[in-house]
Formats: C-alpha cells, sequence, structure tokens
C-alpha cells in the first residue's frame, strides 16, 4: 500500500501546484473547433481553432482529443476536468489541438491577471518532476554586442558563458573584459564577424585573441573556422553555418567543434531530431533577416559616396526601416565594417512556452543582445535564468515581463512552424 500511496501523493501533490481549471472541448463537423476554458473565480474564455473534418480514413479518437487538450505543460493550469463533444468519423490535426490549447490557456490567464492581482496567481515555487530531468537541465549563454551589455549580463546568476562581438572596443579592453569574467566564473568568447570582409585589422585583432586568454570563439563562417581550429581554444560553429539537420551538426563536430548552435529556422520536431548535449539553440533575441553591405542609414541618410565611409558612421541613434504594414525593422550598423543588419521587428521570445521549447537533448540555450539597454538586458538575462534552471518556477518579476512581451508583440520563430 505504502508504494501505491506515495505514487498518489506525489501526483496530488504535483497537481495542487496548478491551478485547477474546466472544460469544453467541441468538435462538430463543418464547424470550428471550440474550447471553453473556465475556473473557480469567475473567468471564462471561449476560442475557436480551424474547421473540423470529416476523416477521409483514419479517424481521429475522442482519447486523442482529450489528451492534447490536457497537456497543459508550462502553463499554471491542471484541467481537473474536460468534457469532450464529439460527432463520429472526424479528423483533427494534432496542430490543430495544440494551438487552440495554447490559446485558450493563454486567453484564460490574460482573463485572470485582468481580474486578480492578487498574489495566488503566483505558481507554486517547488519544481515540478520533470519528463527526464537530463533533458531540461540546460546551460545559459549570452551573446551581447557592445560593453555595457556585456557589465549587465556577467553579474546575473546562472549565466556560463559569453560571447562578445568582435569590435574594437572589446579588442582595447580585451584584458579587463576577461579578467571580469573571471571573476564571476564565466567563460568569454570572441564572437568573430558575421560578414569577413577581409581586412588586416581584423586579421591582426584575431592574432591578438588567438595569443590572450580568451576561452574560446564563436565561428561564423568556413574561414574563420579553419583558422581558429589549431589554437587550442574552444570553438562553437554559429547557426549561420547552415546547420539544419543532424549531418551538419555531425559535420561541424568532426571538423573539431565543441559546440554547434542549430539553425534558428528549425521547428522543435526536427530539433529533437537533430540535438544532443554539445548543441546550443537560440531562445532569445533581435535576430538579423539580413546583413548587407548597402546600409539603408548610409545610403539615405549619411549622404555616403563609393569608398568613403557616411557622415552618420557611429552614430548611435536607432534607425528602422518600414514596410508597406507599418512594421518597423531596427537596423543594427557595424560601423566598423560598413555593414548593416535589418533586425526582425520582434523579437524571439520562448519564455511563454519554454518547456515545450527545452523538451529536447540541447545541452544550452542562448540570449542574443542586439539593441537592448543595460537594464533590459539585465531583466531578460534574471528571467530566463530562473526559467532555465527550474521551468516551474516564474517570479513576480518574470510574470511582468511575459505580461509585457505578449502586449509589446514577441514572436515564437520557427519553433511551432509546421509542427503537428
Amino acid at each position: 500500500g505504502k508504494a501505491l500511496h506515495d505514487a498518489l501523493q506525489k501526483t496530488w501533490e504535483k497537481e495542487t501546484r496548478k491551478l485547477q481549471i474546466y472544460g469544453v472541448l467541441k468538435a462538430r463537423k463543418g464547424e470550428p473547433l471550440a474550447l471553453q476554458l473556465w475556473d473557480n473565480m469567475g473567468s471564462s474564455v471561449y476560442v475557436t481553432g480551424e474547421m473540423v473534418q470529416e476523416a477521409s480514413n483514419q479517424p481521429t479518437a475522442v482519447e486523442k482529443l482529450r489528451q492534447q487538450i490536457e497537456k497543459m505543460g508550462a502553463t499554471p493550469f491542471a484541467l481537473a476536468d474536460l468534457d469532450v463533444q464529439a460527432d463520429e468519423n472526424i479528423y483533427v490535426g494534432i496542430s490543430n489541438l495544440n494551438q487552440i490549447r495554447r490559446d485558450a490557456a493563454e486567453a484564460l490567464e490574460q482573463a485572470m491577471l485582468k481580474k486578480t492581482k492578487r498574489k495566488n496567481m503566483e505558481r507554486g515555487e517547488a519544481p515540478r518532476q520533470a519528463k527526464e530531468p537530463r533533458l531540461l537541465k540546460k546551460k545559459l549563454h549570452v551573446l551581447v554586442s557592445n560593453l555595457e551589455q556585456l557589465d549587465a549580463a556577467v553579474k546575473q546568476k546562472g549565466v556560463e558563458r559569453i560571447y562578445v562581438e568582435s569590435t574594437m572596443e572589446l579588442e582595447e579592453h580585451l584584458a579587463d573584459v576577461i579578467a571580469k569574467c573571471r571573476r564571476y566564473d564565466v567563460a568569454c568568447y570572441a564572437a568573430l564577424p558575421r560578414v569577413d570582409r577581409e581586412r588586416p585589422e581584423d586579421e591582426s585583432r584575431l592574432q591578438r585573441f588567438l595569443e590572450s586568454d580568451l576561452d574560446g570563439f564563436l565561428v561564423r563562417s568556413a574561414g574563420q573556422f579553419g583558422a581558429v581550429k589549431n589554437s587550442g581554444k574552444k570553438i562553437t560553429a554559429d547557426y549561420n553555418l547552415n546547420v539544419v539537420n543532424r549531418e551538419a551538426v555531425l559535420f561541424w563536430q568532426e571538423q573539431g567543434a565543441d559546440n554547434v548552435c542549430l539553425s534558428v529556422e528549425n521547428n522543435l520536431q526536427e530539433i529533437r531530431a537533430m540535438a544532443d548535449s554539445s548543441c546550443e539553440m537560440v531562445v532569445y533575441g533581435y535576430l538579423p533577416l539580413m546583413t548587407t553591405q548597402q546600409c539603408p542609414i548610409g545610403n539615405f541618410a549619411g549622404e555616403k559616396h563609393s569608398g568613403q565611409y557616411c557622415k552618420k558612421r557611429w552614430n548611435q541613434d536607432l534607425y528602422f526601416l518600414r514596410d508597406r504594414k507599418g512594421e518597423k525593422f531596427p537596423l543594427m550598423t557595424d560601423c566598423e565594417r560598413c555593414v548593416c543588419s535589418i533586425l526582425n521587428g520582434k523579437p524571439l521570445f520562448a519564455l511563454k512556452f519554454y518547456d515545450e521549447v527545452l523538451d529536447n537533448a540541447v545541452g544550452s540555450v542562448r540570449l542574443n543582445f542586439t539593441k537592448e539597454g543595460p537594464a533590459r538586458v539585465e531583466r531578460i538575462v534574471r528571467a530566463y535564468a530562473e526559467m532555465t534552471k527550474d521551468t516551474a518556477h516564474c517570479s513576480a518579476e518574470t510574470r511582468a515581463l511575459l505580461q509585457q512581451m505578449s502586449e509589446k508583440g514577441s514572436t515564437k520563430g520557427h519553433f511551432f512552424r509546421g509542427v503537428e
């Protein structure tokens, strides 16, 4: 009896830390899939999904419908009771079910936040039993674009490694930067330039880096890889080296990469199929859509003439490109090399679905910082550090960030694209 009692006790304890909610799922032929969720405190939401189809061969079983909707994973909820009202012989895609579950849980969370700012919304502090703890334990790495960001990130508990973009600033303060990282017990890597322009300055800088006490390099081209391969320092192959499948991961590992960062184009299913513990994945950042030597700032605002730098060189103002829908895309200049990255207007922000995102074998996750100020860097690193340590732990500060990001808009990236 004791073993059974303990097992029951565990499931009971696990569930009671989550808010009990109730639901009705309607799957009627020719109508949109509909899910209603409510709690005991008077909050209720109703969301609809895609049309329910007639099954051509394999009908979706009621059990399957129930199973997908009950997966409340990273949410603060547990479904105490779900009433499934389904027609015979219907087909509902799993991605449709996942989507409606996510939408409804998010809507209910918003409804409750509006209704109550009370303390009881905070999720229980005790960690849940993870499916496979081995899969969920990740190391936190941070990429910074300047030393101000480095100062903000290096002090945060939980950061294991910092990649610093290869700038003049880094070269000038190299000894200090390395000493600071050592003081906080953080590994320090130089991130080599995204666009190789074969400049003598970059060559001599790399030489200094190779002779320094840097721990390693983040490498963004095959040429760079060759140049640091026998340095005795650690090497991370960045995601732009076309790391889109298991073969690519193995290829760079055979070349001598200690870590391989997976392409930001991959969805979670693909990541599960290709990752191992030496892999890293990007879980935050305004990602570059393209990097160009035709810098829009130089061409439009800086009166650029061929062969010389423009008047706006080193200008720190925030410039944006605006598309015809009015979306704004921040511009990130590298005035030293006279190239410009056009960044996504919304940041990739994976905390909302962190349980699902971390459910794979990668050994580390990475935050990319571009235009963020130091206070922002600090907030984001803190939230990710807290939830990387334990996805069930979500402080009031992190909740506020989640809330703010959902109002401001962020992207789930490609993680949920085409995932069945």
